[in-house]
């Protein structure tokens, strides 16, 4: 769920949730470039972790079938990817923040099962242009990436990704290189639910 001014009002602590909204329910649907009819939905259930910490679960189907979760926390203007270290630990990967121009990097895991080299990311997010949305202008974060493994003939991939206030992310872009493969691929929002007690007719104001 990776993509990131005009009347534009975000302080620096702004909760990352306006923008990565997890309450149990909420159904994005996408239009992906991958099939001309591969859409993917993704659901947000209640879980919690055995430290107690609440984190969401995001279900993601490509035309009704379940191909993965990925579970994220959201913790004042930071929104983190919760999953497995190198040595199976439980580790958290800040994938987003908010408020103001931000840069920051870390890394995500090895880059695949057959390789020690890991993914390493350089983030940068800042205030995007304020969007028309379902009826409503809203505010939005522009979150960019870019990811490396394994020198100049590993991964070498341009993430830019839009997330909406109120809404979550709404556009992906993904342009670059795995070994000679060459990629380019997109994601765009094309329906949104809100989940239950969720209140989106004041976002953005």
């Amino acid at each position: 769920m990776i993509y990131l001014v005009a009347a534009i009002s975000l302080l620096p602590f702004t909760s990352a949730s306006n923008f990565f909204p997890l309450i149990p329910g909420t159904t994005w649907t996408y239009q992906d470039s991958g099939s001309q009819s591969t859409i993917v939905d993704i659901v947000t259930v209640p879980k919690i972790q055995g430290d107690e910490k609440p984190y969401g679960v995001i279900k993601q189907t490509i035309n009704g079938e379940v191909i993965g979760e990925l579970s994220y926390r959201v913790t004042g203007n930071s929104v983190y990817l919760i999953g497995k270290g190198p040595s199976d630990e439980i580790v958290e990967r800040k994938i987003l923040m908010i408020g103001g121009s931000l840069n920051w990097d870390y890394f995500a895991g090895a880059v695949s099962p057959y390789s020690t080299d890991e993914i390493h990311i350089n983030a940068h997010s800042e205030p995007g242009t304020a969007e028309k949305l379902f009826g409503k202008l809203r505010d939005t974060i522009v979150l960019s990436m870019d990811a490396t493994a394994g020198g100049t003939k590993g991964l070498n991939v341009h993430q830019v990704a839009t997330y909406a206030k109120g809404i979550g992310l709404v556009s992906f872009v993904e342009t670059g290189t795995a070994g000679s493969t060459k990629i380019d691929h997109t994601q765009t929002l094309i329906d949104f639910k809100p989940g239950t007690g969720s209140d989106i007719s004041n976002v953005g104001q």
